[in-house]
């Protein structure tokens, strides 16, 4: 990792640009945890971050989305992104939770936590970084479940009542990405309890519609016997 943050401290200075650690890669480094992908945001120019990056470490580099490049070397992935909003402080206050809403910045390492993401990491919460999140972008739903199965937190009751107001946006949400979430979902240790929060929460009849159908189908064949 050493010899990467060299690389784009080298970047940062030789192209007057800023370059923070961000999202999951930041909560895994605080948590102690393996990391197998970085995610950076720039300030500047972040498909010539990613270029430059890729050239220096003979990675593979591909273009993913019109704000969003990612270079590939011996397994691990980097991805850099455009900065949203004009500062770091505007960008992390718009990502979803706030163990994930944390960065460090690459020129002097300094550690950037605005929505008190640390204390919710120490204390195992998943809570959502501001009310509007779940209505931007449904597909964070899913990320709070696979969150809650993946890293064995739990969801704060604000957040929870935040997914039942907003759960009818699931529906807008492509079927590549809501695949995606639920297959982490049911590979991880806790897909049964995982499940059974999202049925309580009204979740599940919103991504299988023929859920509700079976349980009633249920209910009148215990009924008849």
């Amino acid at each position: 990792m050493k010899d990467f943050l060299y690389i784009l401290k080298e970047y940062i200075n030789t192209k007057d640009d800023c370059i923070y650690l961000v999202g999951g890669t930041v909560r895994d480094i605080k948590a102690g945890r393996n990391i197998s992908d970085y995610d950076f945001a720039v300030c500047k120019n972040f498909d010539n971050a990613a270029n430059y990056f890729a050239s220096k470490v003979k990675g593979s580099y591909v273009k993913m989305h019109e704000d969003t490049s990612r270079v590939v070397k011996d397994g691990v992935i980097f991805d850099f992104s455009k900065l949203k909003g004009n500062t770091i402080h505007e960008d992390l206050r718009k990502r979803d939770f706030t163990i994930d809403s944390m960065a460090i910045d690459l020129r002097d390492k300094s550690f950037i936590d605005d929505t008190g993401g640390l204390n919710d990491l120490m204390n195992k919460k998943i809570r959502v970084t501001y009310d509007e999140a779940f209505k931007d972008d449904g597909a964070r739903i899913l990320r709070a479940f696979r969150l809650y199965a993946v890293l064995g937190f739990e969801i704060d009751l604000n957040t929870l009542k935040l997914i039942k107001i907003n759960a009818p946006m699931l529906s807008l949400i492509p079927g590549e990405r809501m695949l995606s979430e639920i297959i982490k979902i049911f590979e991880s240790k806790r897909a049964y309890d995982t499940l059974s929060l999202m049925d309580k929460e009204g979740v599940l009849k919103k991504i299988f519609s023929q859920v509700e159908p079976l349980k009633k189908k249920g209910k009148r064949k215990k009924n008849m016997v």
